[in-house]
Formats: structure tokens, C-alpha cells, sequence
């Protein structure tokens, strides 16, 4: 965090008191680490103003500094059923690319979609004896739901009518209760708000994308890889990704 300069500072300080909780030492180093990677990340996608240089090598040099070891935290932290998803040299794609493409296939797990890495992780640190109340388009609200099972927590979910009925049956089979709702996002929040609940936003958490992030170590381990390509969203699983 020394390395870093003022205005890296202050967007972790913006966004550490956005959390408007108490975190231990070890949790303040952890939010500055996932907080320069979404906000590289952010930066990029948004197109924002461009970080120079300098100033990301800066950010990296103080992440390298933090220690933090994504293997580490995939192995003892994500439910095994999310990691290590199938991958295999398309032949079709490295045909017409020239050059082998590797394909990473993400859906073949419970809630059919990446997000079960990030929302495990992040019912990691919400409080089981409060609802957690989210909008989706179906799978965040999945993996939410999915994990607050494990936890024995209550999840509030709303949803637009034009979501697929496929995801909102299965969102309720795992166990959630959703609702449909003209304004999802802000039903969510008045609901959250009204009946002591957890707002939990997709892409907002540090937690949700660094256990995106996990994704991107597993490609690379059977052989360098040059690039990889990801699909963008909110940020979140490409900033992390990176």
C-alpha cells in the first residue's frame, strides 16, 4: 500500500469506507489488493482515462509485495465442484486462427455459469442469521443461492419478467425465493433496507471477482498461454481474470 501513489490512495480509501465495516489489518491489505485490480480492470473497460505506465507497474509491484496467491485461495477456500473445469484445444478455432486456441468450458458445474467461484467466496464473509437480497438475470443469483444453502442462510431474490423461467425454477429448487418485479434492482434494495437483509450486487464485492479470478490461473498450467480472451460484463471476471 506505501508503494502506491495518491490516487490509487485515495480510491482505496473511497472504497474502504464504502464497506462501512470494521476489517482487520489483513482485510484492509486484501480489500487495497482486489481494489487495484478492479480498478485497472474498471479503468480499461470503461473507458476511462487511461492509467500510464508508471503507474501500472506501481499497482503490481504492490500486489506482488501483498503476497496474494490465487492457487492458494482456490484450493482452500472455493468448493471443489467449481474448480478445475473442463479445457481442450478447439481444432476448428486453431484452424481458422492459426494458432491452438484453447477452450475453458465453464458451465459444466451445479449452477451452470462461473459465478459459483465469486459467490462462494463471498458467503464466506456474509452473516447466515441475515437474508441475502440480490437482483439477477439468473446466474448470480444462482451461485448465491447455491452457496447460502451451504450456510443455511436465506436468500431474497428479484428478478424482471423477461429472465428465463429455466433460471427461476432453478433458483428456487437450490432454494432461494424470488419474486418478479418491474425495477429488480431497486425492489431488491427497498427490501434489503425494509427487513434487515444483506444487499449483495453482482460485480461489486472484491470477493465476487477475485474468485473469478481463479479461472485464470488454470489455463496456464498445463502449458504457457499467450492470451486469453474473456467475455466483458460488469468487470468483474475480466479485471480478475487480468
Amino acid at each position: 500500500y506505501d508503494a502506491l501513489s495518491l490516487a490509487v490512495r485515495e480510491e482505496l480509501a473511497a472504497r474502504w469506507l464504502a464497506t462501512q465495516r470494521r476489517v482487520s489489518q489483513a482485510g484492509v491489505k486484501r480489500i487495497c489488493y482486489l481494489s487495484v485490480e478492479y480498478l485497472l480492470g474498471r479503468t480499461l473497460i470503461n473507458g476511462l482515462s487511461a492509467l500510464d505506465g508508471e503507474l501500472v507497474q506501481e499497482a503490481r509491484d504492490a500486489l506482488q509485495e501483498l503476497g496474494f496467491d490465487l492457487d492458494r485461495v482456490a484450493q482452500e477456500e472455493i468448493d471443489p465442484v467449481f474448480l478445475d473445469t473442463p479445457q481442450f484445444v478447439d481444432e476448428r478455432l486453431s484452424a481458422a486462427f492459426g494458432r491452438e486456441v484453447l477452450v475453458k468450458v465453464e458451465t459444466l458445474n451445479p449452477i451452470g455459469s462461473f459465478k459459483g467461484r465469486g459467490t462462494w467466496l463471498l458467503a464466506q464473509d456474509l452473516d447466515p442469521a441475515r437474508s441475502w437480497v440480490c437482483a439477477t438475470a439468473g446466474n448470480f443469483g444462482q451461485g448465491l443461492a447455491f452457496a447460502a444453502r451451504e450456510r443455511g442462510a436465506r436468500v431474497d431474490v428479484y428478478v424482471s419478467a423477461d429472465v428465463s423461467p429455466a433460471k427461476v425454477e432453478r433458483m428456487r429448487a437450490i432454494g432461494a425465493r424470488v419474486e418478479v418485479s418491474e425495477r429488480p434492482d431497486a425492489a431488491a434494495r427497498e427490501h434489503a433496507e425494509d427487513n434487515g437483509g444483506i444487499l449483495v450486487k453482482d460485480g461489486l464485492h472484491p470477493a465476487i471477482a477475485e474468485g473469478a479470478g481463479t479461472i485464470g490461473v488454470e489455463p496456464g498450467r498445463a502449458a504457457p498461454v499467450d492470451a486469453v480472451i474473456v467475455q466483458v460484463g460488469d468487470g468483474a471476471l475480466t479485471s480478475a481474470v487480468a
